[in-house]
């Protein structure tokens, strides 16, 4: 005889964004940081190349 899943895992609205590990969370942030920190330091190079260097 088969087992069932519960109707938790069998109904894909019941499935929250609240149910990813609090790991994904922290990689996502620290990769958004990361992004946002490089991407603000290219332009503050590219304006400094631009006002600085030419």
């Amino acid at each position: 005889m088969s087992r069932r899943l519960p109707n938790y895992y069998r109904e894909p609205e019941l499935l929250h964004w609240s149910d990813l590990p609090k790991l994904v969370w922290i990689a996502f942030g620290v990769a958004l940081l990361i992004g946002l920190v490089s991407g603000a330091i290219w332009i503050g190079w590219k304006l400094l190349d631009l006002r600085v260097f030419h």
